[in-house]
């Protein structure tokens, strides 16, 4: 991957021998914004009972004036 660094002055390489970078930042202005348009497709989802493997024993809601990144 090559991406601009130092202010954007020097291009650098990032080099990963035996995998892929998995995530990559880029500036907002760096690439042209495209307008995609998706279908949400909805499915039902079997739970079997046997198959469970973890409980939800709490929540715990966070009350803070700062917002939250998960709704962002």
């Amino acid at each position: 991957m090559t991406r601009p660094a130092i202010g954007s002055n020097v291009m650098a390489q990032i080099i990963c021998p035996k995998h892929r970078p998995q995530t990559a930042a880029v500036w907002s202005y760096a690439m042209q914004r495209i307008s995609l348009q998706c279908k949400v497709k909805d499915f039902a989802v079997r739970v079997l009972a046997d198959s469970k493997n973890e409980e939800i024993s709490d929540t715990v809601t966070k009350v803070s004036e700062r917002m939250n990144i998960q709704d962002a």
